[in-house]
């Protein structure tokens, strides 16, 4: 297990866009409060390796004295793109858990975004489910942090979606999960890009792109849409949770989208 840390200070709200064409989508407004000082977002990761044809799950969690903000996963040691990740999502206030399903050998590993409890987030988890998909709202007057997604079959959509969370698995029942914190969250936007890895014209290697967050602001969640099953990697862009990134193979389009948002009194 290892850990990163970060500042995250809250600034302007000035868009970047993306080299991947990001489009920016827009918020609400919400009361601003004082500046907070400086805090730390820990990054805490465990991996698994997974046997070919077995389901396989590892979690991570924050350790005590802290709060967690959201999660992501990666593979590596992959033919081609092959891995069919089901799941994506908190286990548990405190935990991330990610499943491999059904995929030739490969190493899977999860990371969960965590925060000191200094400053409170009082951080509520919603979840809902469906036969094919669902989704999750935020409840009114509280800030959507990142969410997550459980499928029964490999995962083809799991992002967010306005101040909520959607997903879809692929022909299987999904259950979705929203983070959402009621005190100190200063709601900014959802930032989305797009990519297309054109795997049949690359020795089938996947590939990648990033949505990048307003300056000041932060992406402890994200996720993807499209690509089928083939997405392989949907985590924090860099030590700086500066936006979302996501690794995926295949030749259809797949779309990142960034929850970015940064912390008031």
């Amino acid at each position: 297990m290892r850990w990163k840390s970060i500042s995250l200070v809250l600034a302007g709200m000035a868009v970047l866009v993306s080299a991947c064409s990001s489009v920016t989508t827009p918020s609400s407004p919400v009361k601003t409060g004082a500046l907070l000082p400086p805090m730390h977002v820990i990054t805490h990761t465990a991996q698994a390796y997974v046997p070919s044809g077995k389901v396989t799950s590892v979690s991570v969690s924050c350790q005590p004295g802290e709060q967690l903000l959201g999660g992501g996963f990666s593979s590596s040691n992959l033919f081609e793109y092959d891995a069919n990740i089901a799941a994506s999502y908190p286990s548990s206030a405190t935990t991330w858990t990610v499943t491999a399903a059904l995929s030739p050998d490969f190493d899977v590993e999860a990371a969960a975004y965590c925060i000191p409890a200094t400053v409170p987030l009082s951080i509520q988890i919603l979840q809902a489910s469906g036969a094919t998909g669902a989704t999750v709202a935020c409840p009114e007057a509280t800030v959507l942090l990142s969410g997550g997604a459980q499928g029964s079959q490999p995962l083809n959509v799991s992002r967010p979606y306005d101040n909520g969370w959607m997903g879809t698995s692929y022909r299987g029942s999904t259950r979705v999960y929203a983070l959402c914190a009621a005190r100190h969250g200063l709601r900014g936007q959802v930032v989305t890009a797009a990519f297309n890895a054109r795997s049949s014209s690359h020795q089938y290697a996947a590939g990648g792109g990033s949505a990048t967050c307003p300056a000041g602001l932060i992406a402890t969640g994200g996720g993807f849409a499209g690509g089928g099953d083939q997405v392989v990697g949907s985590q924090a862009t860099g030590s700086g949770f500066t936006g979302w990134s996501v690794v995926a193979g295949g030749d259809a389009d797949v779309t990142i989208a960034a929850v970015c948002w940064g912390l008031q009194g």
